[in-house]
């Protein structure tokens, strides 16, 4: 009985926290014109020394808009008109040696309870998937840091550069 309540309260809490997210997105792309592109991407973890990181702290914009606490995560937000939104996560695939030293990331499933995004997609179709957007020619808004270390980040190479070429 316990374990139930435990669950129906995890899964309340979920419906409660995603529908706050989805509020929150609601309130930024109301406010853009439409053809409209937003990109949000997490916090990159601080290297300590060797092997070892500083503990994790999310950037607050991104936690605010979809409540994903991982890093190596990206949301797009592109307002086609205002009845036609496209929302998508990207999370980040683990391998089975990082599951063992470092313990189990996100599922798709996890990430869509949390966020209340419903298209979760891995972050290896990133690339791919903006550049259809970009066929658009929307207009853009995101933050880039000037941060070197961060423009050397797995999913960030090549973005910052394409994005400053195209769109200066």
């Amino acid at each position: 009985c316990d374990l139930l309540m435990f669950v129906n309260t995890n899964i309340h809490i979920y419906l409660v926290m995603n529908t706050l997210f989805k509020t929150n997105r609601g309130k930024i792309l109301n406010h853009l014109p439409k053809n409209s592109l937003i990109f949000l991407f997490s916090a990159i973890r601080k290297h300590r020394n060797g092997d070892q990181f500083f503990p994790y702290r999310q950037d607050s914009s991104f936690y605010y808009f979809t409540g994903i606490e991982q890093y190596h995560s990206i949301v797009l937000m592109y307002k086609e008109t205002a009845e036609k939104i496209k929302e998508i996560l990207f999370i980040y695939n683990t391998t089975e040696k990082e599951i063992t030293y470092e313990g189990n990331f996100l599922t798709k499933k996890n990430a869509t309870e949390i966020s209340g995004i419903n298209q979760v997609e891995y972050i290896d179709s990133f690339e791919l998937i903006w550049k259809k957007t970009m066929d658009k020619e929307p207009d853009i808004y995101a933050f880039l840091p000037d941060s070197e270390i961060f423009k050397d980040h797995l999913f960030f190479k090549g973005f910052h550069e394409t994005l400053q070429k195209f769109f200066p």
